[in-house]
């Protein structure tokens, strides 16, 4: 049985989720938390669950590292100012900035996916998802099933996936589409 279906909150949910919003950074020099202005009218929340096993691929592949602002990141909340993020994808609390052309780039990405698996079901994961996150069957399904029963489950069930995602790309367009003068897209996990 399908255990729980992937869902995408609308606003801030400060449990175990990613938030994503449109942002604005005021600062071209290094810069922590208080650089950069959120567009909080427009957040939505993905359970860190559902990011692993659905979206982290895709957000690892399009993560700009030259993009100056991801080049520029750091964290003084602890008191210790300059200590510099590497220029990668950071899964907790550290903004990961991009562009709308790269968010296009990944919502193109994400519809090639879900048109594979809209013919072929899940045999169009690539090898590179489904090696990226090896319990990404897990992501929707019953967890007291052995990874043989889920992978069964989810082969069956490939609308779950394909449902979710375009719910996704859904979101990020209008997202998008409403705040056009928002130079940046900002994915920070819990």
């Amino acid at each position: 049985m399908i255990d729980k279906l992937p869902t995408i909150y609308n606003g801030h949910d400060p449990g175990g989720c990613f938030w994503i919003l449109p942002v604005k950074c005021h600062s071209t020099e290094r810069f922590g938390w208080e650089s950069v202005e959120e567009c909080k009218s427009a957040e939505i929340s993905l359970d860190e669950l559902d990011v692993d096993g659905l979206l982290a691929y895709f957000f690892k592949k399009h993560f700009d590292k030259t993009l100056l602002y991801n080049q520029q990141r750091y964290d003084d909340a602890g008191g210790i100012k300059g200590i510099c993020f590497p220029a990668a994808f950071e899964w907790n609390l550290t903004y990961n900035f991009y562009s709308y052309d790269a968010i296009r780039a990944m919502l193109n990405d994400i519809r090639l996916i879900m048109d594979a698996l809209g013919s072929t079901g899940l045999d169009a994961v690539p090898q590179e998802l489904s090696k990226d996150n090896k319990n990404w069957f897990f992501t929707f399904c019953d967890p007291s099933l052995d990874q043989a029963a889920a992978e069964s489950l989810a082969y069956s069930n490939p609308s779950c996936v394909i449902d979710y995602y375009r719910q996704f790309i859904r979101c990020m367009d209008e997202m998008m589409d409403s705040y056009p003068n928002w130079p940046l897209i900002s994915i920070m996990g819990p």
